[in-house]
């Protein structure tokens, strides 16, 4: 396969077009792309059926800063740009992104039973991400951000969730970057109407059964 010569927003406007509300966007990293379809064809995006975002951080702190988590510490205000799209959000945050480990001896275990090209590219690719978080955080491991996104969109009863008004912070010293969700009981829910389904728990084992069945 040889790379796309298309530009990538192109590609999702002519998705959008083409799929509508039948079309899952499932961004794995910053949302500028996202962001600059917006900008240049919203109506357009806003044919999709729903966007399921890996980023942000709802009740637990960033992994950038104590407030920011990686992809949209990135690009903030295309975060922000996205919050305000009007597009069914689902946002896979660090929350549930945490309970979902891979230990080493676990990959490593699923490669020796069931040898592949798959399974092997899995424990190649992880060996130094896993070794990151063995140095720094004592675990022997990775956490499955992207797949259990993946997994969302594929089967939405993964998670629990909530709805929640958010936005992101693009200008605070101390806070720069931050998902800042809602979570009060008295919302103002007419002028600030919950954006985003916050996925707050996950059911590890399930998600984890249905990441070996597709690997």
């Amino acid at each position: 396969m040889e790379p796309s010569s298309e530009d990538a927003v192109d590609v999702l406007l002519k998705a959008a077009q083409e799929y509508g509300s039948d079309l899952t966007i499932v961004p794995l990293g910053p949302l500028t792309n996202i962001a600059t379809a917006l900008q240049r064809d919203r109506t357009t995006l806003q044919k999709v059926g729903r966007i399921v975002i890996m980023g942000g951080a709802v009740k637990v702190p960033g992994n950038i800063s104590a407030a920011a988590e990686f992809n949209f510490f990135v690009d903030p205000d295309a975060a922000q740009m996205v919050m305000e799209s009007g597009i069914p959000l689902t946002l896979v945050a660090l929350d549930v992104a945490m309970k979902a480990p891979l230990p080493r001896k676990d990959v490593e275990n699923y490669a020796q039973k069931h040898p592949s090209a798959v399974a092997q590219f899995i424990a190649d690719c992880t060996g130094i991400y896993m070794a990151f978080y063995r140095e720094n955080e004592g675990f022997h491991g990775c956490y499955l951000h992207d797949p259990l996104a993946v997994g969302v969109a594929i089967d939405p009863n993964l998670v629990s969730t909530e709805s929640v008004y958010m936005v992101v912070e693009t200008e605070g010293k101390f806070t720069s970057d931050m998902s800042l969700a809602d979570l009060r009981d008295r919302r103002d829910e007419a002028a600030y109407p919950p954006n985003v389904e916050a996925c707050l728990d996950v059911d590890t084992d399930r998600f984890l059964k249905l990441f070996y069945e597709l690997i």
